[in-house]
This record gives structure tokens, sequence and C-alpha cells, in this order.
């Protein structure tokens, strides 16, 4: 699988310092990122003008949600309307969302109606708190059920493992990482779910990858936090992802 990244910038720019980010930061480095498969997951608001300024690179903009179906709903914004502003990819199941009472079922749909209205869903899991490694993985598998139940084996997706303790903080510990991913990888083999990609997210820094990678998790790329923030760290991480992923047959 190819590389695959993205990053989640939240509610928490104005509309005037989110058009500085694209500007200062995301475009200088545009090449780099469409070489590692990026996409920005923005408000919606925000969609029509990110999609604006980056209509001439190949960086992909994403929605933080999406509803499972067009109609009379007040407030959402169905994943067929949302590929019509121009957005290629959907962020699903956030931890955000979750803790507010969203449940694997609704995110089950929702990945449903998203692929349906031509979206890429990118569905979030992860464990709430610091649990043993095997917890976790069978936290992560559970929450995962209900989206392999309500699609056909060989669809593609993706899954960000992203530990809700890790959000803001320090990256989970790389072997911890592996193991999960292992649980996941396993559990979605046994489903014949080849076509899954799965990524990490969580205390993303410099280094983080090549730990990762040498620890063995078997992961297509990664979520960028505050690392897409900064010009000269987003772009130590991009150099040092596309080093890792070539002696991982990832680049």
């Amino acid at each position: 699988m190819k590389l695959m990244t993205c990053t989640n910038t939240k509610a928490a720019m104005s509309a005037a310092d989110h058009r500085v980010w694209l500007e200062s930061v995301v475009l200088p480095l545009s090449d780099e990122l469409a070489n590692a498969g990026f996409f920005a997951c923005v408000p919606d608001p925000l969609i029509s003008a990110t999609r604006a300024l980056l209509r001439d690179s190949a960086i992909g903009v994403g929605a933080q949600d999406a509803w499972y179906e067009a109609g009379d709903y007040t407030g959402e914004s169905p994943a067929s309307l949302l590929a019509e502003l121009g957005c290629t990819h959907v962020m699903l199941g956030h931890a955000d969302r979750r803790a507010r009472g969203e449940s694997d079922e609704l995110t089950a749909r929702k990945v449903v109606g998203a692929l349906a209205g031509g979206l890429m869903p990118l569905v979030c899991v992860g464990e709430v708190d610091r649990v043993s490694t095997d917890e976790a993985g069978a936290y992560v598998v559970a929450q995962l059920a209900p989206v392999l139940d309500a699609v056909d084996p060989g669809t593609e997706f993706a899954v960000m493992y992203e530990p809700g303790w890790s959000i803001g903080a320090r990256a989970a510990a790389p072997e911890h990482v592996a193991g999960v991913c292992e649980t996941v990888r396993g559990h979605l083999a046994a489903r014949s779910r080849s076509s899954v990609s799965l990524l990490y997210g969580g205390g993303v820094e410099p280094g983080t990858y090549s730990a990762l990678v040498a620890a063995g998790a078997d992961i297509a790329g990664l979520g960028l936090g505050h690392v897409v923030k900064e010009k000269s760290l987003l772009a130590e991480v991009l150099a040092e992802l596309h080093e890792a992923a070539r002696f991982a047959g990832r680049d």
C-alpha cells in the first residue's frame, strides 16, 4: 500500500489563520505532502476555500465528520454534499465524537454513507485510557466490528489507531502500537480485509514513524497533529517518513 498521511485541524483556527497556515506551511511542502498521500480534514465552512487554495496541488481535502444520508437533517452534512464541494476523504468516529456519545454502530452507518457518497472513510479507533496491549487490541477490534459487518470484503477504507490518552500528549510506545496493529491486522486478515489501510495517530513527532517501523508496526502512514503547524518540523517528519517508508517498500 502507498503512504497515507493526514491531519485534523479540528476547529482550532479562524478562517484567516487557516488560510495563513495553508499558504505558509502546506503549499510550500505540497509536493512532499502529496507524495505522502496527505489530506487535511477541515471544518465544513472551510472546505470550499481550502479546496480552492489547494486546487493546483495533489493534496486531498477531507471533512471531520459526515451524516450517513441526505435528507431533512438540520445541521448535518451528508457525504454526497461534501463530495460535491471537493472532499475526497472523511474522518469518522474520532475520539472527540465518541466522547460525546457517538456509538460504534453509528460510526459504521456513517462509513457506509461515506462510501456511497464517494468519500474515502478514515475510521478512528483507540482505547480511551492506558491499558495493556492485549486489552487495547481487543478494544479496537470491538470498535471495528460493526464497520466490518456493514461493508463488503474488498472495500477500500482506512483505519487510524489513535489512543485517546495520546492525543495532545506523547505517542504510545512503539511496541504497544506494533502489538495493537498486529492484532488488528490479524483480525482483518481473518475477515479477508487486505484492502484496509492502517495508520497511527497521537503525539506524532520526528522519530515516531521510524520507531514504529523498527518495532514492527505494519502501518501505511501517520495522522499528524501539532507537527503540521510548523514548516520546519513538518518537513523533518516528511523526510523521515519517506526514508523509512522506502525501506519498508511503501514509497
